[in-house]
């Protein structure tokens, strides 16, 4: 005896493929450093899904989907009030050793931090990310791209309660020191 198999029971052992994730903003402890530095990252909040967090490195000299720079670790490990609390396995010297060819530090590298489930999960439910950028060309020094900047406009007329005020600013990273 043969058994049919319907199409919605073969609909029900494919993968769904997973929606755009846009990442939540993390922060970098220290704010800036040298090559050699630990790196400690901390999120804005928790993976809304998933048990599991990893960072990846991404940047000149890094492979295209990422370098770990964590394992993949249980989230509930890493809290710390609302957020998680990622140090980092190795600093930017070490990581940039481990690549094949060696990685040369110059520009801006992203941190991706990713929520998957159990294990062996490979899709990401959930992420958060930051940047950092290479200060000097010699001695490798970095500093986080993120910056506040707070600034007092003055207007030549009377604004009335509510309206609405558009402001343009252009940051670069070499200027965000």
């Amino acid at each position: 005896a043969t058994a049919a198999i319907s199409a919605a029971s073969l609909a029900l052992a494919v993968p769904q493929a997973s929606a755009v994730i846009t990442p939540k903003t993390m922060t970098v402890s220290p704010v800036s450093g040298a090559k050699e530095s630990a790196i400690n990252l901390v999120t804005a909040g928790q993976c809304s899904e998933g048990n599991k967090i990893r960072v990846l490195l991404t940047g000149t000299g890094f492979p295209n989907d990422g370098y770990g720079m964590t394992g993949k670790d249980a989230v509930e490990s890493k809290v710390q009030g609302a957020n998680y609390n990622l140090p980092l396995l190795e600093s930017l010297s070490e990581a940039a050793a481990a690549q094949d060819p060696v990685a040369t530090l110059s520009g801006v590298y992203t941190f991706t931090a990713n929520c998957y489930q159990g294990n062996f999960g490979t899709t990401v439910l959930d992420a958060f990310e930051t940047k950092i950028y290479i200060t000097d060309a010699n001695t490798k020094a970095w500093a986080s791209v993120t910056k506040t900047t707070t600034s007092v406009v003055a207007s030549k007329r009377l604004l009335a309660s509510g309206e609405t005020v558009e402001f343009t600013a252009t940051v670069s990273a070499a200027a965000a020191t």
